[in-house]
């Protein structure tokens, strides 16, 4: 009698333990991102919750990204329009890269330009507040390749873009992910060169800080300046390079955003 009650006793406690474990695996079962294609437009449904809906792409081989959002309609349970907002973030390399509240009024919200590691995986997500309405959004993911931009990753001096005499080449830079980008110059011929970098965001206070290198390793103290919203090009001071001497520079952004700008070397007389 003892030894029934005890094997009883064990195979209850065994199937207790078997059940919690099959919950805790669907507890923490993770619900798969809906894949989105880059440069396609999207219209999506909502019906208001207090999760997420989840949402990835990959960021594509060169150029700039950014998103849309637009909350084209929102109404309540009897079809009326009515006011409200959704909330949008993106993820990037684990960081926060941009987050936003788009409300019905506003029409289209627009984050930065990024210039992203190309093949990574970023995530999108689209949170709706209330649970008695029923959400309309377009959603854009957004590739740009301007002439000449830079390549990533060429945030070392070991994988610095090339500049050319006459060539302007473009950029951008993030102040959220520390981004730096790297160029060099390999001078054609025996002489004066000088380096210019123009800050071209539309609006907004924000700007690039750029450092001259005599080597990979070594500053050039002379030659660190900076370039400002709407100010135009800042050049470098005159700089003597001997036929085939390499001269780096590095830009990065200060201030709260991506600095989009453009880069030029030129020879002086």
């Amino acid at each position: 009698m003892k030894k029934s009650f005890l094997t009883g006793v064990k195979a209850a406690l065994l199937s207790c333990a078997f059940a919690a474990a099959i919950f805790a695996g669907a507890k923490t079962e993770a619900k798969a991102a809906t894949q989105l294609n880059v440069n396609q437009e999207y219209f999506l449904d909502f019906e208001g919750r207090n999760e997420s809906y989840d949402y990835q792409f990959t960021s594509p081989a060169k150029g700039t990204t950014h998103i849309e959002v637009t909350l084209t309609s929102l109404t309540n349970k009897s079809g009326e329009e009515c006011w409200g907002d959704i909330y949008t973030k993106m993820i990037y390399d684990y960081r926060t890269m941009w987050d936003e509240y788009t409300y019905t009024e506003r029409g289209m919200d627009c984050s930065e330009k990024f210039s992203l590691n190309p093949g990574k995986t970023v995530q999108l997500s689209i949170k709706c507040g209330s649970k008695e309405h029923h959400y309309k959004v377009r959603l854009k993911i957004v590739n740009e390749v301007p002439t000449r931009f830079e390549t990533e990753y060429n945030g070392s001096a070991s994988k610095a873009d090339s500049l050319k005499v006459k060539k302007d080449a473009s950029g951008v830079v993030t102040s959220v992910d520390k981004d730096v980008d790297w160029y060099v110059f390999k001078a054609p011929k025996t002489g004066y060169y000088k380096f210019s970098v123009v800050n071209t965001e539309p609006e907004g206070w924000c700007g690039v800080h750029v450092e001259g290198y005599k080597s990979k390793n070594k500053v050039d103290s002379n030659n660190c300046w900076y370039s400002y919203q709407g100010k135009g090009w800042e050049s470098s001071k005159k700089i003597k390079l001997k036929k085939g001497k390499k001269y780096y520079i590095k830009i990065s952004d200060f201030g709260y955003k991506s600095v989009s700008y453009k880069v030029r070397v030129k020879k002086c007389k």
